[in-house]
């Protein structure tokens, strides 16, 4: 269990999958924060569909706080890739 709640299975997870673990972890004899975990690799990471699974897997289990905070991440991410896309534009056509 402890390999299955390790950062690189969760990080390639769908929602169903998380919500899987979530339930395996509620088994253990010391459960660890699935939560916290999931927060602790959204905020590490910016592959994108991780964040949605996440959210998805919080909405499913009705974890809003988790879900406003991805969210919220996912927002940021956007922004971040908007204003790369907007500053290789520049730089490739000469504006810069």
């Amino acid at each position: 269990m402890v390999r299955l709640t390790a950062e690189p299975f969760p990080l390639q997870a769908v929602a169903k999958n998380l919500g899987r673990l979530s339930k395996l972890n509620g088994l253990r004899t010391t459960p660890i924060d699935f939560n916290k975990s999931i927060r602790s690799i959204a905020f590490k990471t910016v592959y994108y569909a991780f964040h949605h699974e996440a959210r998805a897997f919080a909405l499913a289990v009705k974890e809003v706080d988790l879900a406003d905070l991805l969210h919220a991440w996912i927002d940021k991410l956007d922004c971040l890739m908007h204003q790369n896309i907007i500053e290789c534009m520049k730089r490739n056509s000469g504006l810069e």
